[in-house]
This record gives C-alpha cells, sequence and structure tokens, in this order.
C-alpha cells in the first residue's frame, strides 16, 4: 500500500494532456521463452507489473525502486536490459522497460495479495489487455507467431 503521504500530488504527476505516468516491466526468463504476469488475487486478470512513480524521481529510477521494494513481479530481482518505449491507453501513458528476472523470492511484501505465473508468448498474448500485449510485443520474448507474408 502507498503511504497517505505517497497518496496526494496526482496533479503534478499528470504530463502533458492530462495523462497518468505509469512505468511498467515486462519480466522474461534468462532464456525469454517466458513473461511473468501478476494477477490480484480478487480478481482475475493478468497484467504487467507496474510501479507507482514518484513525480520527482525519473523513472527509470522507479522501476529501480519498485524492483527493490517488491521486486518484479513481487519479491526477487531483475536486470533492466532496454527501454520499450510508452504506450498509451485511456488516460495514462505506460512506459515499459524489458528486464530479465535474475531471482524470485517465494515470500515478499503482497503474497497474500497477489499471485505470479510464468507465460509463453502466445499464452500471455491472448490474457493481456492491449497495451501490456503492446508493450509484451516490442520486447525480445522468443516464439513470436511469424508475421504473414503480404
Amino acid at each position: 500500500m502507498i503511504p497517505a503521504s505517497r497518496q496526494t500530488g496526482w496533479p503534478e504527476k499528470l504530463r502533458p494532456g492530462g495523462r497518468l505516468p505509469i512505468p511498467g516491466v515486462v519480466p522474461l526468463d534468462k532464456d525469454r521463452k517466458k513473461v511473468m504476469l501478476l494477477r490480484s488475487k480478487e480478481q482475475d486478470e493478468w497484467l504487467l507489473p507496474t510501479i507507482d512513480w514518484e513525480s520527482d524521481e525519473k523513472f527509470p529510477d522507479s522501476a529501480v525502486r519498485g524492483r527493490r521494494g517488491g521486486g518484479v513481479g513481487g519479491g526477487g530481482s531483475a536486470r533492466f536490459d532496454q527501454d520499450l518505449g510508452d504506450v498509451k491507453k485511456g488516460t495514462a501513458t505506460f512506459s515499459f522497460y524489458e528486464a530479465t528476472v535474475v531471482s524470485e523470492e517465494t515470500k515478499w511484501p503482497q503474497v497474500d495479495l497477489w499471485e505470479r505465473q510464468w507465460f509463453t508468448f502466445a499464452d500471455s498474448h491472448v490474457k493481456l489487455r492491449s497495451a501490456f500485449r503492446t508493450a509484451l510485443e516490442r520486447s525480445n520474448i522468443k516464439q513470436k507467431p511469424k508475421k504473414p507474408a503480404k
């Protein structure tokens, strides 16, 4: 949970055009064959990990802070490999980074609230919403479907 002192200041976080910036991570296994997705134990929707951004920090810094605080996928560590760019969805602008998961913890601060699971590209592609699918498609995950010849 975000401390009350951190829950204020949303207007300062908005980008031009009123978009809320949200850093996110595409956490891949070391072989780049699977991606780690999260799901709230209260909902049936799989997501890529996102991190609460503080207006006084740069996006890569918030991704690193998120990695240290709860870890990629909640508990563990990752090496950030590349910036995947922005994906606009509704009033949010997601800024995704590709990461390689280095370690996973079995217990982390929000283990009772979230579950995580590894998926192939094909399986994760059908489970994710459009903004998350776009980030996945930009990543270096293997087993992407071949584009049809024109």
